[in-house]
C-alpha cells in the first residue's frame, strides 16, 4: 500500500492526535523526495521544492514566513503558545481537531496553544506566523524549542511542567 493511501486510511479511522501521530510516523519512515519532505522528526526550516522559509526578528518577536506551492500539504508542529498568523497571499485549507476551514488572502488568524494544523495550499500561498521571542534570541533551535512541540506527547509533558 502506498504512503499516501496509508496516511489517508489512518486519518479516517483514528482520533485527531492519533491521526497526526500515525501520519507523521508513516511520512518519516520514508526517505525525503521531491514529493515528500521531512526533517527526521525536527521542524523543517530549509527550503524544499514545495516550501521555502524566511526568518525575521524584531524586538520581542520571531516572524516565520512560509511560501507554499500549490497542492502542498504541511503538517505543523504543536504550538506551545497563542500566536497570530497571516495569510498574505493565496488560498489554503486548514484542518484541525475542530474540522476544516478555507482561508483566502488577505486573512489574519489567531492560533491557541496546543493547536496542531494540517495546511493544504489550494494555490501558491504565503503564510506568516508571529511568535513570541522575549529574549530577542535569533537561534532557531532555541526559538523552536520555546514555541513548538514536535508531538502531542512532548506538548503534554511541557504543559505538566509549565
Amino acid at each position: 500500500m502506498n504512503t499516501l493511501l496509508k496516511v489517508k486510511n489512518n486519518i479516517l479511522t483514528k482520533s485527531w492526535d492519533n491521526k497526526i501521530a500515525l501520519a507523521t510516523k508513516e511520512i518519516m519512515s520514508k526517505d525525503s523526495t521531491s514529493l515528500l519532505s521531512h526533517n527526521n522528526g525536527k521542524v523543517i526550516r530549509e527550503d524544499t521544492e514545495y516550501v521555502s522559509f524566511n526568518h525575521e526578528f524584531v524586538p520581542g518577536i520571531y516572524l516565520r514566513r512560509m511560501s507554499i506551492k500549490k497542492e502542498c500539504l504541511v503538517i505543523s508542529v504543536v504550538h506551545k503558545r497563542d500566536h497570530a498568523w497571516f495569510l498574505l497571499k493565496g488560498f489554503i485549507t486548514i484542518t484541525t481537531d475542530k474540522g476544516s476551514e478555507d482561508y483566502h488572502a488577505p486573512y489574519v488568524g489567531f492560533s491557541k496553544a496546543g493547536v496542531q494544523r494540517i495546511v493544504y495550499a489550494n494555490e501558491d500561498s504565503l503564510f506568516q506566523n508571529i511568535f513570541k521571542n522575549p529574549t530577542d534570541n535569533k537561534d532557531l533551535d532555541y526559538l523552536e524549542l520555546y514555541n513548538f512541540s514536535l508531538t502531542r506527547k512532548e506538548y503534554n509533558e511541557y504543559i505538566k511542567t509549565k
